[in-house]
């Protein structure tokens, strides 16, 4: 006759929701090694494993090698361990680990490659293939920010710069005021909107008007990345910069030439990225 699970040390046989509630709040009940199997092999506490293998030897818990040397006992019927731990690495993560492959692991990353290497791969213009493992970050939504904000990021995106190019004219009239929103880097357009009682309503209704306009719409559906994602990406490492310097080049000319090197590949994804740039928008 079988005994029932957990008869040996007195305890009732758990069902299974409190068996998963054992498992994830009585964290004193479980032993360290079976703890740390149950959450690698679940990813929603993938970060909560990481933590408990950096707290047990005393190391920090972000750093992905500390707990390289580790390995598991298999959990799959092949006798393989899947949950990463030899390499230091967490199971993939649906939706989520094959974006972040998309600029990672899977990818070009700048700050990983000697000085010979990058300065080979800028003359040969390799970089833009980078525009391709952020194509999972492009685009824009305009309706679910505020009229004045969407304006300036926008700009700032269609233009790859820091500074929104826009402007707007006021006018007085009898049924209030009229604001008209300019934005030279896109097309010279205007965008003019009704009359309002404040001069603050007539910019946001006129902002309001480019945010809804179809031209821009299509525009958004294309926008790069924001250039502070990109220059993250293609930062280069403190060594990276000194080695630079030793070869008689100007690491802030490297940088400007690599992310626009990046753009460029953006470019040639397709005719949708030409609507979203602006004209020597990269320099």
């Amino acid at each position: 006759m079988k005994r029932a699970f957990g008869e040996e040390t007195g305890k009732a046989p758990a069902s299974d929701m409190q068996e998963a509630a054992g498992s994830a709040v009585r964290l004193h009940d479980e032993t360290a090694n079976a703890l740390l199997q149950k959450l690698l092999c679940n990813a929603e506490f993938q970060q909560l494993a990481k933590h408990l293998l950096g707290a047990a030897d005393g190391t920090e818990a972000a750093a992905p090698t500390d707990h390289a040397d580790i390995e598991l006992e298999s959990n799959t019927s092949s006798g393989k361990n899947n949950v990463g731990a030899k390499n230091g690495t967490a199971p993939a993560m649906p939706g989520i680990q094959e974006e972040e492959g998309a600029e990672g692991s899977a990818g070009i990353r700048v700050y990983e490659e000697s000085v010979d290497s990058l300065l080979q791969k800028l003359r040969n213009e390799q970089f833009q293939q980078i525009a391709k493992q952020l194509l999972h970050k492009k685009a824009m939504r305009l309706d679910n920010v505020l009229p004045r904000m969407a304006v300036e990021v926008f700009l700032q995106r269609y233009s790859n710069s820091e500074r929104a190019d826009h402007y707007f004219k006021h006018e007085q009239t009898r049924q209030g005021v009229i604001a008209t929103l300019v934005t030279p880097s896109f097309f010279g357009s205007s965008f003019r909107g009704p009359a309002m009682y404040t001069q603050t309503q007539a910019e946001i209704s006129a902002c309001q008007l480019f945010v809804t306009d179809k031209y821009v719409l299509e525009a958004a559906e294309w926008l790069p990345p924001p250039m502070e994602t990109i220059r993250k990406l293609v930062a280069f490492s403190k060594h990276q910069k000194q080695a630079v310097r030793e070869r008689g080049y100007d690491t802030t000319v490297v940088q400007r030439d690599l992310l626009n090197c990046v753009y460029a590949g953006f470019r040639s994804l397709g005719p949708g990225f030409a609507l979203a740039f602006a004209p020597n928008s990269v320099q």
